[in-house]
């Protein structure tokens, strides 16, 4: 549901979820009034993994597999503190705050925390990183919507991202 100037809310499982409205500077209104994903338009990067076998530049580290099979990246651990990488130089531009993960979590453990460099701060690092709750050993897909802009570090040209897989807070 859309709320305007507020961004707008949807169900999911049971829980509300609220995105708020990102600042923009109005150049044509024609189309104006209907916005079904409203902050969606602030993605700079997308991977679909919907070509069998491409993990589209991402690898793996610490003990975890990945494999992608029709428009799935699975993952598998087989130890602690996995994770994945991105590809260095993305160069996408901070404003994109938004951060949108399809997932299903079979594990016990909750947590997702993502980390990322910028060109002026190119060091992997926890204070550059969000942290976001999953639901654990779910039956099916959640998509989460991850603010990004809330860590005052999130600014300038970010060049990389990792992501650990899951872990209990």
């Amino acid at each position: 549901m859309t709320r305007r100037d507020k961004g707008c809310s949807y169900l999911e499982g049971g829980e509300l979820y609220t995105i708020p409205a990102p600042k923009v500077q109005v150049v044509d209104t024609t189309g104006a009034g209907w916005a079904p994903s409203i902050a969606y338009s602030n993605y700079g990067l997308q991977w679909d993994f919907n070509s069998n076998g491409n993990l589209e530049g991402w690898s793996m580290a610490n003990q975890i597999s990945g494999t992608v099979s029709g428009g799935i990246l699975t993952l598998r651990s087989s130890g602690t503190a996995p994770y994945m990488v991105s590809a260095d130089n993305l160069n996408s531009l901070a404003a994109n705050r938004y951060v949108r993960v399809r997932l299903k979590n079979n594990a016990n453990d909750p947590m997702v925390q993502i980390f990322f460099t910028t060109t002026t701060q190119p060091t992997w690092d926890a204070k550059s990183s969000v942290t976001f709750a999953t639901k654990e050993n779910a039956s099916g897909y959640s998509t989460y919507v991850i603010d990004s802009g809330v860590n005052a570090n999130w600014s300038g040209t970010i060049k990389q991202t990792a992501r650990t897989v899951m872990f209990r807070s």
